[in-house]
C-alpha cells in the first residue's frame, strides 16, 4: 500500500492528492529520461551515433563495434532477411500458445485468458492487427503504455525512490512481441549472432551451465598448481539505462533491417508509463521512457542480449590478441562468461584482469552505462588457498575490493581450496528448512490443505530449494541435513508421529531420497553439456578436466572397486589417478560422474565411452535420458523395498504393498497420487 504523502528530494513531504501523484511522477520520470551531457559518458561518440544516417548502417568509426572473424556486415545482413518474411498464422497461435494465464493485465484490461480462449476466430483477428503493426511500423497506443506498480523495498515508504517499479503491458502486445522475439531468437541461434559466453534467456542455456563452467574451471587449474583471477562486474539498473539509440545502431549493425526494424524500432517510440498508486491516489500522468529496455517485454532479454554482445567480442579479441585470459585444455582461452548482464571477467594474472576491466571500462563509456562499484568484487583462487592480494584494482573512477566470498547467480562462491559450497549449502538448507515451517502453518499442522495438494505445495516450494544447481554442487559433495527436512515435510503432510518409519512415509507419498533426485540431475546434466557445441565454455571446461585428469578410460575398472560397497573415493583412484596426482584434493566433477554411470549398469556406461553420440544423435540423447531416469529410480525402488525387509515391524507394511503388481508404477495408496514404489492398487 503506497502512504497518502510523500517525500521529494529535500525531503519535504507533500500531503494534497495531486502534489503526491505529481512528485511520484517527476521522481521516476527523471529515471527514465535520456541525459546526454552525462559527464561519465563519452559525449563525442554519443554525438556520432545520434546523428549518424540511419540507412546507413555499413559506417563504422574506430571502436564502436567489434566483429569476429566469422560475420561481416554484408553478411549479417543477407541472414537477417529472414526476419523480414510476413507473419503467419501459425505464428500468432504458438505465441497465444505461449503466454500464461493469471498474468495481471495491462492498460487495455485484456487478458491471456480471453485470448486464449477466444478459438480460431480470435486467433485471425491478433493475426489481423499484427499484420498491420508490421507492415506500417506504428503501433497501437495501448500496447506502448504501461502501468506502474510500485514495490516496496526498504527505507521510508514516503520516498518513491525506496520503490521497484513492475510495469504491466497489454497483453495483446504481447501476442505481437512474443511473434517477434521467436523470430529473432531462432535467427540468432541458427546464425551465431551471441557469443557462445552468453548463456542468459536462451533455449536450452541456464545458470547450472556458467556455475559449473567457472566452478571446475578454477578446481582444474588448482589441481594443477595454477591461480585464477576474477572480476564480478554488477551493472547499475542494466536494463532501465540502455540507450535507445546505441540499441537501434547495433541492431543495424547486425544486419537487422526492414519491417523487424521498423517494428523494433516503433516499439520504443512513443513509449510511456503512469503509475498505479491504489485506489485512493488512481492513475498519475503518463511520462515519457527515452531510456531502457520495456520492462515485462518478452523481447526485452534478447534485445539487451544483443546491445551486449560487442563487449564479449573485444574482450575475446583482446584475449586472443595479447595472450589474456584463462587457457581451457587445448580449446584456446577463456575471457568472460555472461548470463544476460551478470558478468565475469577471467584471467591468469592480475595484471590480465586489470586490462580487461580497463576495457570494459571504455566500452561503458561509449555506451552509456554504470557499474555498481559496491556490488562488484574481486576474488583470487589460489591453490594454496592463501589470503588475496590486498592492493584493489581500479574500474573507471572508482575502485573495486577484493572479496573472499561472492554471491554469483545465486550460488556463493569462496576463496577456500578446495571449492565446497559451505556458505551456499549452508544458507540453503537454512532456507528451505523456513520455508518448510511457513507453509507448514499454510494448513498442514490442521490437516485443511490435504495430502495431495501438500505434497504439490512441498515440491513447489520447499524442494526447489533444495535443488538449484544441484548437478552441480552434489558433485562436491551431498547437503547434510537435506533429507531430514524432507523427511520432516513428509511426515506434517501425513499428519504421522516423527518416529513413523521414513520409509513407509517416503512409499505413501512416492518421493525419491533427494541424494538420488541429485544423481539424476548429474546425469542428465552431463548428457546436455555432451550434446552442447564444441565452442561452449562449459563443454570446453568439461573436456579440459576429462583430459587432465582421466588417466584411463576403462569404466569397467570403476565398476570392479565399486563392488561390494567400496568408497567412492577408492574407485576413482583407478581411473583418475592417486591423490598426489590430483594434489589430495577434491575430484573432479566428472570423476563424480563416472562414478554414478559406473554405478547404474552398463548401458550408461556404454555412453561414458562414445559420448560424441550424444551430440551427433538426438535419438540417442532421448535414450540416455530415459535410461537415466529409469536406472535411478528402478535402483531406488529396490532399496526402499530391501529397506522394508530389514524392519521386523514393517513386515505387515511390506506384505500389503507386495502383489502380483509389485514391479509396476501404482496409485498412492492414502492420497492417489501416482509415484513409483510397489503398492497392491487402491484402498
Amino acid at each position: 500500500m503506497v502512504p497518502a504523502t510523500a517525500v521529494d528530494a529535500a525531503g519535504a513531504e507533500v500531503t494534497e492528492p495531486e502534489q503526491v501523484k505529481e512528485q511520484w511522477r517527476r521522481a521516476w520520470a527523471r529515471l527514465a529520461t535520456h541525459d546526454a551531457d552525462d559527464a561519465r559518458f563519452d559525449r563525442a561518440f554519443h554525438d556520432y551515433i545520434e546523428t549518424r544516417p540511419p540507412g546507413d548502417p555499413t559506417a563504422v568509426s574506430a571502436g564502436e563495434l567489434e566483429f569476429d572473424g566469422n560475420h561481416r556486415p554484408e553478411v549479417y545482413k543477407e541472414q537477417a532477411k529472414v526476419l523480414n518474411e510476413a507473419i503467419q498464422l501459425a505464428e500468432v497461435r504458438d505465441s497465444v500458445r505461449r503466454l500464461q494465464r493469471g498474468k495481471a493485465v495491462g492498460c487495455d484490461n485484456i487478458s491471456a485468458e480471453l485470448l486464449k480462449e477466444g478459438g480460431p476466430e480470435m486467433i485471425r483477428c491478433l493475426h489481423s492487427l499484427c499484420c498491420i503493426a508490421w507492415s506500417t511500423g506504428q503501433m497501437p497506443q495501448d500496447w506502448l503504455r504501461g502501468a506502474v506498480v510500485p514495490l516496496h523495498k526498504d527505507g521510508d515508504r514516503r520516498n518513491p525512490l525506496n520503490y521497484r517499479p513492475i510495469t504491466l503491458l497489454s497483453i495483446v502486445g504481447k501476442v505481437f512481441t512474443g511473434v517477434l522475439e521467436a523470430r529473432l531468437s531462432h535467427w540468432a541461434e541458427h546464425n551465431g549472432i551471441l557469443v557462445p559466453e552468453q548463456a542468459g534467456f536462451r533455449p536450452g542455456r541456464g545458470c547450472p551451465e556458467q556455475v559449473f563452467a567457472l566452478m571446475e574451471l578454477i578446481n582444474t587449474r588448482r589441481r594443477a598448481g595454477q591461480t585464477t583471477y576474477a572480476c564480478f562486474i554488477d551493472i547499475q539498473k542494466a536494463y532501465d539505462t540502455v540507450w535507445h539509440e546505441g540499441l537501434k545502431a547495433k541492431l543495424r549493425r547486425y544486419g537487422i533491417h526492414g519491417s523487424m526494424y521498423a517494428a523494433l524500432c516503433g516499439l520504443y517510440a512513443g513509449c510511456e508509463s503512469a503509475i498505479q498508486l491504489g485506489e485512493r491516489l488512481g492513475l498519475t500522468d503518463s511520462f515519457p521512457i527515452e531510456t531502457g529496455v520495456r520492462q515485462g517485454c518478452v523481447l526485452s532479454p534478447m534485445l539487451y542480449s544483443l546491445f551486449l554482445n560487442d563487449l564479449a567480442q573485444r574482450l575475446k579479441k583482446m584475449g586472443d590478441e595479447r595472450g589474456i585470459g584463462v587457457p581451457v585444455g587445448n580449446s584456446g582461452r577463456l575471457t568472460l562468461l555472461l548470463y544476460a548482464d551478470d558478468i565475469v571477467l577471467l584471467s591468469d594474472s592480475k595484471e590480465g584482469l586489470q586490462l580487461l576491466m580497463q576495457e570494459v571500462h571504455e566500452y561503458s563509456r561509449q555506451w552509456r552505462f554504470s557499474v555498481n562499484h559496491a556490488k562488484c568484487g574481486l576474488m583470487c583462487f589460489k591453490p594454496s588457498g592463501s589470503p588475496p592480494p590486498m592492493r584493489p584494482l581500479p574500474l573507471g573512477p572508482s575502485v573495486v575490493q577484493w572479496v573472499t566470498q561472492y554471491k554469483y547467480l545465486g550460488v556463493e562462491l569462496e576463496c577456500e581450496e578446495p571449492l565446497r559450497f559451505r556458505a551456499y549449502r549452508r544458507r540453503a538448507l537454512a532456507t528451505a528448512l523456513r520455508a518448510a515451517n511457513a507453509v507448514s502453518g499454510l494448513g498442514l499442522y490442521s490437516g485443511k490443505l490435504g495430502v495431495p495438494l501438500g505434497v504439490q505445495v512441498y515440491k513447489a516450494m520447499v524442494r526447489p530449494l533444495l535443488e538449484y544447481c544441484a548437478e552441480v554442487w552434489s558433485g562436491y559433495g551431498p547437503l547434510v541435513g537435506a533429507e531430514q527436512v524432507q523427511t520432516l515435510m513428509a511426515k506434517r503432510i501425513l499428519q504421522v508421529s516423527k518416529r513413523t518409519s521414513n520409509e513407509a512415509v517416503r512409499g505413501e507419498l512416492g518421493l525419491q531420497l533427494l541424494d538420488a533426485r541429485w544423481q539424476k540431475a548429474r546425469l542428465l546434466f552431463w548428457g546436455k553439456l555432451c550434446s552442447m557445441p564444441l565452442d561452449n565454455p562449459a563443454r570446453r571446461v568439461l573436456l579440459a578436466s576429462e583430459a587432465a585428469f582421466a588417466f584411463t578410460e576403462d569404466a569397467d575398472a570403476v565398476a570392479r572397486a565399486t563392488r561390494g560397497g567400496t568408497d567412492p573415493s577408492a574407485a576413482f583412484a583407478v581411473v583418475y589417478g592417486s591423490s598426489r596426482q590430483s594434489g589430495g584434493r577434491s575430484l573432479p566433477w566428472c570423476a563424480q560422474l563416472q562414478f554414478d554411470l559406473a554405478a547404474l549398469g552398463e548401458p550408461l556406461r556404454a555412453f561414458w565411452r562414445s559420448p560424441d553420440r550424444l551430440r551427433d544423435d538426438f535419438r540417442a540423447l532421448q535414450e540416455f535420458r530415459r535410461l537415466a531416469t529409469v536406472s535411478v529410480r528402478d535402483r531406488e525402488r529396490n532399496r526402499w523395498w530391501n529397506a522394508l525387509g530389514q524392519h521386523s515391524s514393517l513386515c505387515t507394511y511390506r506384505e500389503l504393498k507386495a502383489g502380483p503388481t509389485a514391479l509396476q508404477l501404482q496409485r498412492n495408496i492414502s492420497c492417489s497420487t501416482v509415484h513409483f514404489f510397489p503398492t497392491n492398487g487402491r484402498s
